[in-house]
């Protein structure tokens, strides 16, 4: 599997994620009331947050996806909305209004980080961390094979030697 669809892959599936810490946290916490929010919208909303890289750093999440982080929101508007178009998607962000946020706000402080941290942890575990792994493990796999493949040279060589060492003796006697 290639980068790009094991990013698309992870990144759909941490989007559903997203949506269920937002859901769980709206029944066990209070939702905050956000004035250019519908209910409906407190995903993309909570995902808009978090691409204006503002509450967490994410410089290598946009790293990892290698594509700009108002293209990556677009995407995840979508996917959040069952892909409508880019033009609905981009009127429903424009809606949602960031400064409405009041982080001092206890209620809005604890849905927001209750949320966002533990979508940040899976989204670097399930993309970062896990293609670092897969990229670090092709390397031992290359060295091994490489080391594999110098050990049989070696010993061809040495077969070949050996050979002619005999080749040799006979010839003497």
């Amino acid at each position: 599997m290639g980068k790009t669809q094991y990013s698309s892959t992870f990144f759909a599936k941490a989007l559903k994620i997203l949506d269920g810490l937002a859901s769980c946290n709206s029944e066990v916490l209070k939702i905050p009331k956000w004035t250019s929010v519908p209910h409906k919208y407190t995903t993309i909303f909570l995902f808009k947050l978090y691409m204006a890289n503002s509450c967490l750093e994410i410089t290598n999440i946009l790293d990892f996806f290698e594509i700009p982080s108002d293209t990556l929101l677009l995407i995840g508007t979508k996917i959040l909305l069952n892909s409508i178009s880019n033009e609905e998607a981009l009127n429903i962000l424009s809606l949602l209004n960031l400064s409405d946020i009041n982080l001092n706000n206890d209620t809005q402080y604890n849905f927001i980080s209750g949320t966002l941290l533990p979508f940040d942890q899976i989204l670097q575990a399930t993309t970062v961390n896990l293609w670092c792994n897969y990229k670090e493990k092709a390397k031992q796999f290359t060295a091994l094979s490489n080391l594999k493949s110098n050990l049989v040279s070696q010993d061809t060589l040495r077969a070949s030697a050996m050979t002619a060492a005999a080749i040799s003796k006979a010839s003497e006697a």
